[in-house]
């Protein structure tokens, strides 16, 4: 774990260079409800036909965010295959910006050595942005050009692209994404400042067991543009019960220490979790996040035994 944290490191140091003037995308605190959202090669890496629902709200700067998604994955061990479908509304401003998403998601498996994989996956969507003029807190006069919308208005679908890699054994997972590939213009003008920015993500985490408790320490780093943030957390797991802890340092935004609680039996786990913001004088801080998700495994699966990691993965938030 300390070389994955190390390669994180640098990562975050490498991309936090980079420039952006698009807002960035939606994130999650519960990493694992959709992984396909933080890395398309997590598509059918739980091999039973799953289906999840995620929401998250937010108050920030007096205005409410809220980003909900719903996806349904399997796998395809026969072709060493898995595939995913996502569909993702993001609310800003009081529902006054819109975004709205449909994801398809494909990812190829390689056996590296015993007990380690490789996987590769793609991301192919289309998104489209809708404005509503009467629900906007912004400032909508012809000199604040930056938010200067005149009437509702709506963009065509959009085409997108996402790329990432996955490395797994039994008890470590370390992987990498891309996402806004050809960073598509996002604006209602074809502004040259709407391009929406690249997305990288970095993810790392093992799973440990310590007598009847599992422990899944991890780090997550997103980086887009000139935000970076930097997500190190630990669930523990005991019986039907996980608890969770993580702070998130986001760069130059806000902090936030966030709190988890998920519960799982049979096919079915849910889970909620609080952001607990600590910076509450920063105006750029979000006045406390909910984040609520359910996960319903919708058939038996197929005979992994012999790969623990997905054991662990369908259990993980």
């Amino acid at each position: 774990m300390k070389k994955l944290v190390f390669i994180a490191l640098v990562f975050t140091m490498q991309t936090a260079l980079a420039q952006s003037t698009a807002s960035p995308d939606p994130y999650f605190t519960q990493t694992q409800i959709t992984p396909m959202f933080f890395n398309p090669a997590y598509a059918g890496i739980q091999q039973n036909l799953r289906a999840s629902f995620q929401v998250r709200d937010q108050n920030l700067a007096g205005t409410n965010y809220l980003t909900t998604d719903a996806s349904i994955d399997i796998g395809l061990p026969k072709i060493n295959s898995g595939v995913g479908l996502l569909l993702m509304s993001d609310q800003q401003d009081n529902a006054s910006l819109i975004t709205n998403t449909i994801g398809a998601y494909y990812a190829y498996e390689i056996q590296a050595r015993a007990n380690s994989y490789f996987r590769l996956g793609l991301e192919a969507s289309l998104f489209q942005r809708l404005f509503v003029y009467d629900n906007s807190t912004f400032d909508t006069s012809a000199s604040a050009s930056q938010h200067y919308y005149p009437q509702n208005m709506s963009t065509l679908l959009i085409p997108n692209f996402g790329f990432g890699a996955l490395y797994y054994s039994n008890k470590y997972y370390l992987d990498l994404s891309a996402f806004n590939l050809t960073t598509p213009n996002a604006s209602f003008n074809n502004d040259p400042n709407g391009d929406l920015q690249r997305r990288f993500v970095l993810q790392a985490g093992e799973f440990v067991n310590f007598g009847n408790l599992v422990l899944n320490p991890y780090l997550q780093v997103i980086n887009q543009g000139a935000i970076t943030r930097i997500l190190p957390g630990c669930n523990v797991t005991g019986g039907d019960f996980t608890f969770g802890l993580s702070f998130r340092q986001s760069i130059p935004v806000f902090d936030a220490l966030n709190f988890l609680l998920g519960f799982g039996k049979g096919k079915i786990k849910i889970c909620y979790s609080y952001d607990l913001t600590l910076l509450a004088n920063n105006p750029g801080a979000a006045a406390g996040v909910h984040e609520l998700s359910a996960v319903v495994q919708l058939d038996s699966p197929h005979n992994t035994s012999d790969k623990k990691m997905i054991g662990y993965l369908r259990s993980a938030y």
